[in-house]
């Protein structure tokens, strides 16, 4: 271990430390501003620089917009044009600044003709990726370069690379930000060719199968890091080299793969320092910010999860909380997701009192009994508690007892009615796939959601993952007789056991689809409410919100596909026709407060055009866009979805849709 004393007399190297793209757009990523925090204290000068947000906000930006449309005028038909300039002209005015970059990247995507970047990832054809990891990483890196070119001109890589030898650390959280990640560092090292890049995160520590092929393919990368990465930065910027750090595991050329010790993990409890952050940057409305007390779940049992139970680290202590508020006040913080694991009821009382009155915050729970009580959730709610995060997993008491959840069904059942009664939203993490689960267990799951979807706020759902640690992952490895040490091959060998057939992964692909369904007309699935997201609408209320219409149009035949994919409701209408006796109309029910009214089936390609640039965003369409595509608007008085056909007026034109509620009947109702 190193002492201050040392690192502050040898120290000689600037570190920065980077977040490459795609990474988190609604606030900052949580690792760097820690790390930075131990580098600083240690007397290492140290920045961060998230590029991923930038890179969103340099390609969503109206100006870089209208450039490309400016440059590509030629090659777009009139109704395009229009389309995309009467977009631009509206980006900066939306009251979710996430939907604000939805509507620019699906602006992008309309002129390149091809999805270029989303909040999951790059574009990347599928035709890349190859069965050799090496070559897919090679040609993914040429493919996404063009994007990444966008950065080189920032002030930020200019002040990284013109310093004399940096330590350029790339934290890589996420799978999809590997790919960028090497191709930015090719830059930094064509710009800087004395710099150090060293990549880590927890993609290294808990996911990357072949580090080593990695820093063998690839020269710009230097060091590659599993493990903390605390020390090996601080040892880095006092001097040592690569090759003479502990935990090296394979050397190429001076470069080197490192393995750092899981107990460095001790040494260090400080307040993250969020100095680099561009607050307005981000798309969650305000100052939102995540903070961590612990990597390890309290409780560790469950047999699913890994955890990080290499070491125990004791419980959270109140000092530790008000640290938390006091995190809150210097950087005056309007919100603070909480991302350990699990956070216990009486931890939470202690938030509450940190952070109150101004700061809202989220956090993780197990459903245990202490939260049925009312008054600690009435105590939680004032104290700014905006929702709770609840391990649900399963609606079959069978299978939590499988996973050894050590909750109850019935439990689960109160704690979250009780919870949304208090003003605390629900959030359900759902499973489906763990080994031994049948289809009646998913059944109830079905049921079980389908019963509370009035008080589940929102949702997330996954597919049993057999995580290399976890307790059902060395079972599993026992059972058939494979080395869990061999990740790649066990983890291999055991989706063969569970999915030994097309047949049985599609069962579990079936449920999957079933809780939109179930939960799509009250609950928002997780792509509307994560991270910062969760505190968007309460950070924009009392900003004008855009409105979305509620599309109707005439059609011999109905792409039900089509609108199914992009909304939440649709109501099939049967007309009365001159000729066939009866005509398709479909209704879509977006904010019910405008219409779309168009005249005939011919309309159906150019509002597909229109609803692919803007449908998957909320808030996004406007009748400013409809009334300058030149459509009819007709404003909705009232609300409710079951009232819409009451408001349609009888065109005297043939070609315009007649929709009197005396002549026309509601099929269905699809969610």
């Amino acid at each position: 271990m190193f002492s201050v004393s040392i690192a502050r007399e040898k120290r000689n190297r600037k570190v920065f430390l980077v977040v490459p793209p795609v990474a988190d757009v609604t606030m900052p990523v949580l690792a760097p501003y820690l790390l930075k925090a131990f580098l600083v204290s240690h007397g290492v000068s140290c920045h961060v620089w998230d590029s991923s947000i930038e890179l969103f906000n340099l390609l969503t930006s109206p100006h870089n917009l209208q450039k490309k449309v400016d440059s590509r005028i030629d090659h777009l038909d009139g109704f395009r044009s229009q389309l995309v300039r009467s977009g631009i002209s509206l980006l900066t005015e939306y009251a979710d600044r996430i939907d604000s970059i939805s509507a620019g990247l699906k602006l992008l995507e309309f002129l390149e003709g091809r999805p270029v970047i989303t909040f999951d990832g790059f574009g990347v054809p599928d035709g890349l990726s190859t069965g050799n990891f090496v070559s897919s990483l090679e040609k993914e890196c040429e493919f996404v370069k063009p994007l990444i070119t966008n950065l080189i001109q920032t002030r930020s890589f200019q002040i990284i690379t013109s310093e004399r030898s940096p330590i350029i650390g790339l934290s890589i959280c996420f799978s999809t930000q590997l790919v960028p990640a090497l191709a930015l560092a090719a830059f930094f090292k064509e710009a800087s060719s004395d710099c150090l890049v060293v990549l880590g995160g927890a993609y290294f520590s808990s996911w990357c199968y072949d580090p080593i092929k990695i820093l063998c393919a690839f020269d710009a990368v230097d060091v590659i890091v599993s493990g903390p990465g605390e020390y090996a930065l601080l040892s880095l910027a006092v001097g040592e080299k690569p090759a003479d750090l502990p935990g090296v595991e394979h050397s190429v050329a001076g470069r080197v793969y490192i393995r750092w010790p899981d107990d460095a993990r001790k040494i260090y409890k400080k307040m993250p320092d969020f100095r680099d952050v561009v607050w307005r940057s981000y798309t969650s409305g305000g100052r939102v910010a995540p903070y961590s007390f612990r990597k390890r779940c309290y409780y560790g049992c469950c047999k699913f999860c890994s955890g990080d139970q290499t070491f125990a680290d004791g419980l959270i202590t109140q000092a530790e909380v008000e640290q938390l508020g006091l995190t809150a006040q210097l950087y005056d913080l309007d919100a603070v997701y909480i991302v350990d694991a699990a956070v216990t009821p009486g931890v939470m009382k202690h938030i509450a009192r940190a952070l109150a009155p101004k700061a809202k915050w989220v956090a993780n729970a197990r459903p245990e009994v202490h939260f049925l009580d009312k008054r600690l959730l009435s105590f939680l709610a004032d104290g700014g508690c905006h929702m709770l995060r609840f391990g649900f997993e399963s609606g079959s008491q069978r299978v939590l007892d499988l996973m050894r959840k050590g909750t109850n069904v019935k439990t689960i059942s109160d704690i979250i009615r009780r919870a949304s009664h208090a003003g605390i939203r629900c959030h359900l993490y759902i499973m489906f796939g763990y080994p031994g689960e049948t289809t009646e267990d998913r059944d109830k799951t079905i049921a079980f959601l389908e019963e509370h979807r009035d008080a589940i706020y929102s949702y997330s759902i996954s597919v049993f993952q057999a995580i290399p640690g976890s307790g059902i992952y060395l079972e599993l490895c026992e059972r058939l007789g494979v080395d869990p040490s061999d990740e790649a091959k066990a983890t291999s060998a055991i989706y063969a056991h569970i999915y030994p057939t097309e047949a049985q992964w599609n069962e579990i692909r079936k449920y999957v689809r079933m809780v939109p369904e179930v939960l799509g007309g009250s609950s928002l699935g997780n792509a509307r409410c994560y991270s910062g997201r969760v505190f968007a609408d309460v950070l924009c209320r009392g900003r004008t919100q855009r409105t979305r219409p509620i599309v109707v149009f005439e059609s011999c035949s109905i792409d039900r596909q089509f609108w199914h994919k992009n909304f939440a409701t649709v109501y099939y209408v049967c007309v009365p026709g001159k000729e066939s006796g009866q005509r398709n109309i479909v209704a879509i029910d977006l904010a019910r407060d405008t219409a779309l009214i168009l005249s005939g089936p011919a309309e159906e390609s150019r509002v597909k055009d229109l609803i692919r640039v803007w449908g998957g965003c909320c808030d996004i369409q406007t009748k400013d866009i409809i009334e300058a595509l030149g459509y009819k608007i007709l404003m909705m008085q009232e609300s409710g979805a079951e009232t819409i056909l009451q408001h349609f007026p009888t065109f005297a034109e043939p070609q315009c849709l007649c929709l009197v509620k005396s002549n026309c009947t509601v099929v269905a109702k699809e969610t």
